[in-house]
Parts: C-alpha cells; structure tokens; sequence
C-alpha cells in the first residue's frame, strides 16, 4: 500500500507527461532509465544533464556548429592547447583558426576600404597603389628576413619575398628608378621578440599572397596585365602558392607553441597596414586628407 500511495503522489506531480528529455528532472524520478542511456541509473541532476546535452536546442546547436553556445565553445577551444600523442605542440589547425579569429574584424575592415575598382581604373593608377603597398611590404618583410627561420624549415627561402616584384612591376608599368628608389616607406617594425611572433606577422604577408590572386583576376580583365606583365607581386611569380602556404602550415605545426603570441603579431601587422594604406590614400585624396588631420 505505501508503495502504491509513493507511486500515486510520485505521478501526481506531473499529470501530463512532458517531453522525454526533461521527464525525470521535472518528475524526480530517481534512478530512471534515460532513453538513449539504457542500463544506466543516474541521479536526477546527472541524469537531466546528460539528457540535456543529448536532445536540448543549444547543445544541439553546439554539434551543428551555430548559435551562442558553439562559438562560446570555439572560443575555448582555439585558446586552448590540443595536444598530439607525445608531445604539447599546437595543431597548425589550432593556430590558423586563432589567427583568424583574432584577425577577422580588422582583415574584413582593411578589405572594406581597398577600393579595386578605383585602383585598377588605370594603369597609373594601379602604379599609385602598388607604390602604396611597397611602402608597408618591403619593411614587414626585411624584418621578417632577419628572423632567423632556419629551425623552422622555411629558410632559406627568398621567393618568399615579393618586394623585388613589386619593383619589378612598377618598372613595368613606367616608373623611372630614381623615384622607384624616393618612394616613402612605412616606419621599419621592431623585430620579432619570439618565434611565435614572427609566425604571426608571416601570416599576414601569407594570406595577402592568398588574396592577390583576386586582384590578378581582376587586372588581366580590367588591364591586360599578367604575371610577367606588371602583376608578378598579386601572381607571386616564381613561387606556387598553394606550396607556400603548405608549408607555411606545416611550419606553423612544429614550431609555433603560442598562439597568443601569434595572434597578436599578426593584429599589430594589420594594424600597421591599415594605418599606411589609409595614410597614403589620403595623400592622392585633398578631401579625405582633411578628414584624416581632423579631430575624431
């Protein structure tokens, strides 16, 4: 009879059945045998949250790989170390998506105010922005050239280089080397304090040589141009791509044990290029010359 009565007030509580994920945590049904967990007993609260991460929106949004809990999740898991079996190196996996993390805002800005259309609208004008961009290239990657790479397998390596195409291609397209040689240069970077610094700032110049092959496309349409035809430095003459970049990440896999360090290198090299493109644009443009010394 008590077991009767227990069962009665037990199932009182709970006159409609709720939805199988939730019924033993809002029933207090100790010891319920969970779907999806059979032979298993649990306590209430244990039970309900392993019910919870196995059927509940969230969670389910979590392995679909959308919504506020997943990126709560990714967030975690790009800061902190996956470790391969023997040893505590970060995956090059691990590392680019923490880059690119810390990097996406400013990178989606820089993009935004690159105008191509006013850029490639003349051959000189393309000349005006390959100027621009040997300002800030030469002196990121002469600082990068005096890290020593050669523990890390990517020296040497001087195609990796794209400021003496960029010479190249201003010749090309008709400056005189006495005012090739006058351009004005960006402020020369402090060398890279650690090897996960320097990492961080090859990243930018890697996924800039990535991009350039939109902007290729677009000067052979809209120019003529090619890659030995005054767009070497967006073609990377001389050196595949997709090979640079693969070994970039396999690089970034053995040696890279900080992706913090990392990250913030690569944030401070965009921020330097935004800074230097934004400053010479200005100089070609009175109006937003003006803008640029005015008070914020």
């Amino acid at each position: 009879m008590a077991s009767s009565t227990r069962r009665t007030r037990s199932s009182s509580r709970c006159t409609t059945p709720p939805e199988p994920a939730f019924r033993a945590a809002r029933c207090g049904w100790p010891g319920r045998r969970s779907r999806g967990f059979e032979g298993r007993r649990e306590a209430p609260f244990v039970l309900s949250a392993r019910l919870f991460l196995s059927e509940a929106g969230p969670a389910r949004s979590l392995r679909r790989g959308h919504g506020p809990l997943f990126s709560i999740f990714r967030e975690t898991l790009c800061r902190r170390k996956h470790r391969d079996p023997g040893n505590d190196r970060l995956t090059s996996a691990d590392v680019l998506t923490a880059l690119r993390d810390a990097t996406a805002t400013l990178h989606a800005r820089l993009d935004a105010g690159i105008d191509l259309d006013q850029h490639l609208a003349s051959p000189a004008a393309y000349a005006r922005f390959l100027s621009a961009m040997l300002g800030i290239v030469a002196p990121l990657e002469a600082m990068l050239d005096r890290f020593d790479w050669r523990a890390t397998g990517l020296a040497p390596d001087t195609a990796r280089w794209r400021t003496p195409l960029l010479r190249n291609d201003l010749r090309f397209l008709g400056l005189p080397s006495a005012e090739l040689d006058a351009l004005p240069l960006a402020p020369s970077p402090p060398p890279p304090a650690t090897r996960d610094a320097a990492f961080g700032a090859l990243y930018v110049l890697e996924g800039s040589a990535l991009g350039g092959q939109v902007i290729l496309r677009r000067a052979e349409a809209l120019l003529g141009l090619g890659p030995e035809r005054g767009a070497s430095f967006h073609a990377s003459l001389g050196r595949p791509v997709g090979e640079g970049w693969r070994r970039f990440r396999q690089a970034l896999a053995l040696h890279c044990a900080d992706a913090g360090g990392a990250c913030d290198a690569a944030r401070d090299s965009f921020h330097r290029l935004e800074s230097w493109l934004s400053a010479t644009e200005a100089r070609y443009e009175p109006g937003r010359a003006a803008l640029a010394g005015a008070p914020a």
